[in-house]
């Protein structure tokens, strides 16, 4: 009978995880201030980013358990910055069909397919050397 192999974990698994479920939130939020040309008093910024976990918060979670167990560690890089630009264009067609939020959404869901697979790299990479 043959040994089993133990099961390989993930390093940074969680902090992907949350990171890609809080980051694109802020993002939208500073995307939008610098698109008004307006910076909100700090007790309005809190609501606007209640507000937009509200409107995001399932779509990014979503969107981050999807890259974290099924892009990256299946199709890598070119895959993980293009899934990740149609998962923030598809979560903010939910709400909107407004061309700057759309544009918004797929830039946004763009950088966190490159910061999640970044990050997923450098873990797998770091774990393989015994760091």
């Amino acid at each position: 009978m043959e040994k089993e192999k133990p099961k390989k974990r993930v390093k940074g698994r969680a902090i992907r995880i949350v990171m890609g479920s809080l980051l694109p939130t802020i993002f939208a939020v500073v995307y939008l201030m610098v698109w008004s040309l307006e910076l909100p008093p700090i007790k309005e910024l809190a609501v606007v980013l209640l507000f937009g976990y509200m409107f995001t918060g399932v779509q990014a979670i979503v969107a981050s358990l999807v890259m974290e167990f099924v892009v990256n560690p299946r199709w890598g890089y070119p895959a993980a910055i293009v899934v990740g630009g149609v998962l923030g264009l598809v979560g903010i067609a939910i709400f909107a069909l407004e061309a700057e939020l759309l544009i918004m959404g797929a830039v946004i869901g763009t950088l966190m397919g490159w910061l999640l697979h970044f990050h997923y790299r450098r873990s797998t990479v770091l774990e393989r050397q015994g760091v």
